[in-house]
């Protein structure tokens, strides 16, 4: 029986904050509302495992809509 692979784990965050000015979502139609100011900052973070070659990484955005 040969030996199980090794694991390897990573995280990082960034963030991701609007700067003020931005539209904010769910405003309704055709309505522009934006931000005036930062009550709480945005991240993104992400942790990726590894392991015989494969990788998983799962992402998690303090963000309501992404739009390309």
């Amino acid at each position: 029986m040969s030996a199980p692979a090794p694991l390897g784990a990573g995280a990082a965050s960034a963030q991701i904050t609007p700067p003020a000015g931005t539209h904010l979502s769910g405003s309704g139609m055709g309505d522009h509302r934006p931000a005036e100011v930062v009550l709480d900052p945005l991240y993104a973070r992400a942790i990726v495992f590894e392991s015989a070659g494969r990788r998983l990484c799962i992402l998690a955005l303090d963000v309501t809509i992404l739009t390309a």
